[in-house]
């Protein structure tokens, strides 16, 4: 679900250069949580983010707003 969450916030930005490991940080949360925070840091800018997880069949949908 970490990747995931990265992955929605790279997908927002999608600019060259984004590092998951060292630009993107997923704040802890506990596997039954449906949601949680990130934030992306990367070139000068920081934005927060909601993270939203949904377990549909036998996937797990994981998207992402900013704030």
């Amino acid at each position: 679900m970490i990747w995931g969450a990265k992955e929605a916030i790279f997908k927002i930005r999608n600019e060259k250069g984004i590092s998951f490991k060292d630009h993107i940080a997923v704040d802890e949360f506990d596997l039954d949580q449906t949601q949680t925070t990130a934030s992306l840091h990367f070139d000068g800018l920081h934005k927060e983010f909601n993270v939203y997880f949904e377990e549909v069949e036998d996937f797990t949908l994981v998207y992402a707003l900013e704030k």
